[in-house]
C-alpha cells in the first residue's frame, strides 16, 4: 500500500513468511540494517514469524514483539479465554469456553447442548481472524462439516448478545503509553469493519492494562469486546496493530515506542475514520451518507494523494490473487493469505 507513498523512502519485496520463515525473517532484518531503521514495527501476523526468529534482531534494528509462547497464548482463542480467568480483579472476562480437538468431541458437545441448533453458542476456530470461521447459533448440521484437530482446535463459547467495541494498545514494560477504543459502527457482514466511531471507555483501559501488567508485555495490543446488557465480555485478542492505530491523534511515535519522557498517554483523535473503499462500496452506502461525512479516511490523505493510488493498485492485486487461489479465498483471505499463522510449526 504504501509503495508510492510521499513519506516512504524505499520500499522492498519479502519472501512468503509461511513458506519460509527465517528467510522472511533474516530478510526483514537486512532491509532494516540498509535503510537504518531503528525500529520494526509487524503490522499483521507477520509478527508470528519474526517473534520466532526474534533472536536475529538483536542488532541495530529493534523488534517490536514479544516471544512467541507469550503471542501463542493471547493469539490462541481457547488459550486466551482461560487466561482471563486469572485476572481475577478484573470485571471483563471471556464467556465460558469449551475446545475441542477431534470431531467426536464436538459432536458429544452438541448432542449434550443442542436441538436442531446450537442455540447461545458460538463455534469457532482457536486460530482466526476478521470473523472468519465463526458459527453464530449454527444449525446442528454444521457441526458435521468442521474437523478439529489437535494443531487446528475448534471452540464452544456461549453466545454474549450487545455491542461489539473494540481497544487498540500501545505497551512497554506492561505499561501503556497510547490506547484507543472504538465501536466498529459499519462492517463488512457482521465480521471486518470499515468505519471506526470512538468513545472513551475507562472499563476497556483497564482490563487491557490488567492483562499487560499481568504478562509485562511490550507491544501492540488488541481486544474485542461485547458490551451486554448486564456485563461486558471480551471475546479475543489480537496481540498486534489493528484499526484502533488510525483512530490516534498525529505525532512522534518514538517516546511511546520506549515509554522515555513522555507526560502523557499517546491520545486519541475524536473524529471517526473510515475505510473509504468500504463505506463506497459495501451494500446499504446510502444509509451511511451522514456517518461519512463526519468520517475522514484512513488511506487517502490529501498531501499524499500517490498514496491512495496504491491502494487502487493493491484492490487489483488481490482481486487477482483470490482468483488464482481458489473459490475459498475472498479478498480479506487473499491480503492475509502469506502472513496468517494458525499455530503450525514453524522452521
Amino acid at each position: 500500500m504504501g509503495r508510492t507513498s510521499r513519506y516512504l523512502s524505499r520500499y522492498v519485496t519479502l519472501p512468503s513468511p509461511r513458506v519460509d520463515s527465517r528467510a522472511y525473517a533474516l530478510a526483514v532484518r537486512t532491509a532494516a540494517e540498509d535503510f537504518g531503521a531503528e525500529w520494526i514495527l509487524p503490522n499483521s501476523e507477520e509478527i508470528f514469524y519474526l517473534a520466532r526468529h526474534r533472536g536475529i534482531f538483536n542488532g541495530k534494528s529493534r523488534l517490536l514483539a514479544e516471544p512467541l509462547e507469550t503471542l501463542e497464548l493471547l493469539h490462541h482463542k481457547g488459550r486466551f479465554a482461560s487466561f482471563t480467568r486469572t485476572l481475577a480483579d478484573s470485571p471483563i472476562q471471556a464467556p465460558e469456553t469449551h475446545e475441542f480437538a477431534s470431531r467426536a468431541d464436538l459432536e458429544s458437545f452438541a448432542d449434550e447442548h443442542s436441538g436442531r441448533s446450537l442455540d447461545g453458542w458460538v463455534l469457532k476456530a482457536a486460530f482466526s481472524r476478521f470473523s472468519s470461521q465463526v458459527h453464530i447459533e449454527p444449525p446442528r448440521e454444521v457441526v458435521g462439516h468442521l474437523d478439529p484437530t489437535v494443531q487446528n482446535p475448534w471452540l464452544a463459547q456461549r453466545f454474549e448478545a450487545g455491542l461489539p467495541v473494540c481497544s487498540y494498545s500501545l505497551a512497554v514494560q506492561g505499561r501503556i503509553t497510547a490506547h484507543a477504543a472504538y465501536i466498529p459502527k459499519h462492517t463488512f457482514r457482521g465480521g471486518t469493519g470499515f468505519y471506526f466511531e470512538p468513545v472513551e471507555r475507562t472499563d476497556l483501559l483497564a482490563f487491557a492494562e490488567s492483562v499487560v501488567q499481568r504478562l509485562n508485555f511490550t507491544g501492540q495490543i488488541s481486544f474485542d469486546f461485547i458490551d451486554g446488557s448486564e456485563r461486558v465480555s471480551v471475546i479475543e485478542c489480537n496481540p498486534r496493530a489493528t484499526s484502533g492505530l488510525f483512530l490516534l491523534d498525529s505525532r512522534d511515535p518514538l517516546p511511546y515506542l520506549t515509554g522515555i519522557g513522555i507526560p502523557d498517554g499517546w491520545l486519541m483523535n475524536p473524529w471517526p475514520r473510515m475505510v473509504l473503499a468500504g463505506m463506497l462500496l459495501a451494500p446499504g452506502r446510502l444509509g451511511r451518507i451522514r456517518d461519512f461525512l463526519r468520517a475522514t479516511s484512513v488511506h487517502f490523505d490529501p498531501d499524499d494523494r500517490l498514496g491512495f493510488l496504491a491502494r487502487v493498485r493493491q484492490l487489483r492485486e488481490l482481486a487477482r490473487r483470490s482468483q488464482a487461489l481458489g473459490n475459498h479465498y475472498d479478498l480479506m483471505a487473499s491480503a492475509r493469505a502469506d502472513c496468517e499463522w494458525n499455530g503450525e510449526p514453524m522452521d
